[in-house]
């Protein structure tokens, strides 16, 4: 799936991943967007920067932070990604089945990055 905003970007993508694993869309009660603007104007409404937008969004489906290394498959993770206009910015996604891969939502498709590059992780207790 391309990459979309407010439909396929990162935020839907690690959030979506969440819903599968049977957890409440932390996404609801964020403002709806479909343009960059819009979604700096929603993490902006959310603390401000990607950091601590994600952090709000996890803890509102009882996730919290933990060491990268020790994210497990499902968890979300954050790291910097090129954008679908080739910019290098933060990004959530999640670990993947081996536990040692996390995945992206990039311009045409996932991107891949190995969780040793992720600078983040919030799991489950």
């Amino acid at each position: 799936m391309s990459f979309a905003w407010g439909k396929h970007d990162c935020c839907y993508f690690a959030c979506t991943g969440l819903v599968v694993q049977g957890l409440q869309n932390p996404m609801i009660g964020v403002s709806a967007y479909r343009t960059a603007r819009g979604a700096v104007k929603a993490i902006k409404n959310l603390g401000g920067s990607l950091d601590t937008a994600a952090t709000a969004l996890a803890l509102k489906v009882g996730l919290h932070e933990v060491k990268p290394a020790f994210a497990g498959r499902g968890c979300v993770v954050l790291t910097e990604v090129e954008t679908p206009e080739g910019l290098i910015e933060p990004a959530l996604g999640l670990v993947g089945l081996n536990g040692t891969i996390a995945q992206f939502a990039g311009g045409t498709g996932l991107v891949w990055r190995p969780l040793a590059d992720c600078r983040r992780a919030w799991g489950f207790d």
